[in-house]
This record gives structure tokens, sequence and C-alpha cells, in this order.
């Protein structure tokens, strides 16, 4: 394995020390976590555990984009390792430790509540850093170049000879990188597939975790009417969702994901309202920054996947705005 060690090694071994120094430790992604931010988030409870440590990951899976990955979880008896934002509230103590992954801006955590009420916080985020980072991190580990938050935890459990991965964990990591990359056609580097084959090695198989990622029929047929309802702006495709489901994010989500393979679009964006809520999940291929653009709606993200949340918003007003946004973008960026 090629594994970038002299950088991974002191921050793995950094991440140990504050681990075995706590009393206990929290884990959270970000709001509406996907299998980057579940995927890491098992990878840590999974460094704590083999370190002997207590160790819980706080997700709200009402919210959460990885339904899947969850009951895969829970059918090999992890169930009892995810805990709600209230309980995991209840589960601060003087020196309990929080590790957030997946991101490093406050206002995306899964329970801001909870870090303002813990003094030893580790970051492990793949995202380009924002002004309004976390400033109090005792280890903030973050890495641009990186495809997926779990790429980077997988890096460190690898430097790490006391952790042994099984394959309910390394499925779950796995799940992260291919979620990220898209199957691995983004944002790869030969530490990505270095880290894959780790995971192979570890037992991931490959084959089941694109299992988290399948539809039921009535999904796949409300997905297949966002795409067709999209047109085209600034070879971009957009498309406001008037469908109403449970899984609206997962279903928008993966919309965004199929308008990527129109020939031409550079770009997708779902425009979609849960609640009060005007929601936008946009993809890109790697030719537009949709971060930039959804950090102008005050959301966030990736240079290829991002995505903002707009409450009290109305939805064309929105649209509008966006297809502004764009015409601001492009004018800056030919």
């Amino acid at each position: 394995m090629n594994f970038d060690v002299e950088r991974a090694q002191p921050i793995s071994a950094a991440v140990e020390k504050a681990i075995l120094h706590s009393s206990n430790v929290l884990i959270m992604g970000h709001k509406y976590s996907d299998s980057d931010s579940l995927g890491a988030a098992v990878g840590m409870l999974k460094f704590c555990k083999d370190l002997g440590k207590s160790a819980k990951i706080v997700i709200s899976v009402k919210t959460s984009l990885a339904t899947l990955l969850v009951n895969h979880l829970k059918k090999n008896d992890l169930g009892g390792e995810l805990v709600s934002v209230e309980e995991g509230k209840k589960l601060v103590k003087s020196n309990t430790l929080l590790i957030i992954v997946d991101t490093h801006r406050a206002p995306f955590f899964e329970s801001r509540e909870i870090y303002e009420s813990v003094r030893d916080v580790i970051v492990i985020d793949h995202h380009e850093k924002s002004s309004d980072c976390v400033e109090d991190a005792h280890v903030f580990y973050q890495d641009s170049s990186a495809s997926s938050a779990s790429e980077m935890v997988t890096q460190l459990i690898y430097c790490n000879e006391k952790i042994n991965l099984t394959p309910v964990y390394a499925n779950a990591l796995l799940s992260g990188i291919m979620l990220d990359t898209r199957d691995f056609m983004l944002r790869t580097t030969p530490l990505t597939f270095e880290c894959a084959a780790y995971l192979r090695s570890s037992g991931a198989d490959i084959a089941a975790v694109k299992q988290f990622f399948n539809n039921s029929l009535k999904n796949k047929k409300l997905k297949g009417k966002i795409v067709v309802a999209a047109y085209e702006y600034e070879n971009c495709a957009i498309s406001v969702a008037k469908v109403k489901s449970d899984n609206i994010r997962i279903i928008c989500s993966q919309a965004a994901d199929e308008l990527l393979m129109v020939s031409d679009v550079m770009a997708s964006f779902v425009l979609f309202e849960t609640d009060n809520t005007v929601n936008i999940s946009a993809r890109s291929k790697g030719e537009v920054n949709v971060r930039l653009i959804m950090e102008a709606f005050s959301g966030g993200g990736h240079m290829t996947m991002a995505a903002c949340q707009l409450e009290g918003a109305d939805i064309e007003q929105v649209r509008l705005e966006l297809e502004r946004k764009l015409d601001e973008y492009f004018a800056n960026n030919k």
C-alpha cells in the first residue's frame, strides 16, 4: 500500500491520544447525513472501540440520506451505537471528546448544541476550508485533495495497527468513498484506489455496498419525473421537483446525479421543498464549482457536490435567483 503515512501517521497518533485521554467519545457528521458522513463516523466508531473507549454516533436517523446504510448497521448489531441528538446531549461529560466528520462549519453540524457543550473537539473533513470553520479543534485534519471523509478516516485506521477493520465497518467506509466519487468517476487519486483496495482486503463487498444506493420502483418513477422536468440553462440542468415523498431528499439528490449524465450538461441543480424550506441539491462534473454557487445561498459543500437550505423562501424566486447566480458565476469564470 502506498498510503501517505508520513502525513497521516502523526495525525492518527494525535487522534489516538485524544481518544485515550477522554472519558467517552461522541461522533457526528453534518445535518442530513449521507453515506460519507455516516461512513466516516462508523470508521471512527471502530477506531474508538478498538482502543477500548466508549463511543456513540449522534445522528438524526429520520432526516438521514443514508437510510439503507443505517439499516445495514442495524442488521449487524450496530444500531445501538447510533443515538439521537437528545440522547447524545445526555452523554456529554466534562471530559467528553467530540469527533466531527465530513464538515467543519458549525451551522451544518448534526448538533451545534453538543459541539458547544464539549471542550475537546477533533475535526476530519475533506471540504475546502471556509472562513467560518471551527477554530478551537484539538486536532483539525482537513484535506481538500481527498475524495471523501471516509478516505481520510481509512488512512487514519491504516496507520494504527491497533485497529482491526471488519466487513461491516469496511463496507460503511467504502460506501462513503463510492458516494463522493460517484463510483470512482470523480475526484479520485491513486490514494483513493489504495484506500478502496485496503477496505476490500478488510472484507468490504462492492456488490453489497452498491445495494446501499438502491431505490424502490416508486422512488425511481418519482426521480424520473424530476429528470424529465429539467431544463437547460447555461449548460446546466435545473429542475424544480413537484413530487411528494417522505424520501424527497434522497430522490432529489439522485435526480441531480442522473442529470449529470446528460451530454453537454456541466452541472445540475434540483430545487425542492420540505416544510417551510426551499432546498437545492447541486452536482457538477468538475468544470463548474457548485460549492461557490451554493455558498452564495449560505450553503456549502464541495466543488462537485453541494447544497443549501433556504427557510421561508419562495421556490420560484429561488429558481430565478439561481439563474442570476449562474449568470454571475459564468461572467466571472470565462
